[in-house]
């Protein structure tokens, strides 16, 4: 039971980062102000801790962070839900069956 728990601890901190890591992914987001207006969109091209710089149709734009009140993925909140969801779920299943008794396993099979 130890190093079942063990493994699964190990192999789920592997992609913990520190906190100023480069972004790697050049992704689609949307970039809102304090109002709730959308005042820009494209590919993430750089990242500093006072601005934001998105890439559209070969032209750069800069976003001050006092200016910004919310950035969204190209994804939906829903689709989060549901990838995070699909992982736990898988995760405990194979947890679950890892350390079920052997016994309430031949019902199954």
């Amino acid at each position: 039971m130890k190093h079942v728990i063990f493994a699964v601890t190990l192999i789920a901190c592997m992609n913990i980062h520190a906190q100023n890591v480069k972004v790697k992914s050049n992704g689609f987001v949307r970039v809102y102000n304090l109002q709730g207006k959308k005042i820009g969109k494209g590919k993430i091209h750089k990242v500093s801790e006072t601005s934001l710089q998105l890439f559209r149709h070969g032209e750069t734009m800069e976003f001050m962070v006092d200016d910004i009140g919310r950035i969204k993925t190209k994804r939906s909140g829903g689709n989060n839900v549901l990838v995070g969801a699909a992982t736990g779920a898988t995760a405990f299943a194979i947890v679950g069956i890892a350390t079920a008794d052997p016994r309430c396993l031949d019902l199954w099979l």
